[in-house]
């Protein structure tokens, strides 16, 4: 499986390619993208070394507050979800604009990642920095069909 951070650029447009020239400029360790690119080729091992060296990469955000967590639940890597959160790594978490992760991964409409991470334990409750629930928030952005999904969920 090919790394992420290490994918070829052609064949890349619109919001992925924006992505893709941001990724450099994130202003994170070499050893973040190597722990995501771990991660997200589920090869547990390197990821366990590069923890073991530096326990720090599982808080560390990069220039728009994303942690590796973030990356992961965007490309619905449950496996790499998993491994983070049983090492400490919050489900809670918010980027620098106040976005729960559990936002953006309903925004995309991930309903089996939503309900694992809330089995997981994460906080549906939780409002974004404006003080959106997230069904308010998926409503602004016209994702209706979502917004009554997670209506109907009830956490575990």
């Amino acid at each position: 499986m090919a790394s992420i951070s290490s994918c070829p650029t052609s064949g890349l447009d619109g919001i992925e390619r924006v992505l893709f020239d941001l990724m450099p400029k994130m202003n994170v360790a070499p050893e973040w993208y190597q722990l995501l690119d771990a991660l997200f080729a589920e090869d547990f091992r390197t990821a366990s070394t590069l923890i073991e060296d530096n326990p720090a990469l599982l808080s560390e955000r990069d220039s728009i507050g994303e942690t590796v967590l973030h990356f992961l639940a965007v490309e619905n890597s449950l496996p790499g979800i998993e491994w983070l959160h049983a090492r400490g790594s919050s489900l809670d978490t918010k980027n620098k604009f106040g976005t729960p992760l559990l936002f953006e991964v309903a925004q995309l409409g991930y309903r089996d990642l939503y309900r694992k991470l809330l089995d997981m334990g994460v906080d549906a409750k939780q409002t974004d920095d404006l003080g959106r629930s997230l069904p308010e928030y998926l409503r602004e952005f016209d994702e209706l069909t979502m917004a009554e999904f997670v209506e109907t969920c009830r956490e575990p």
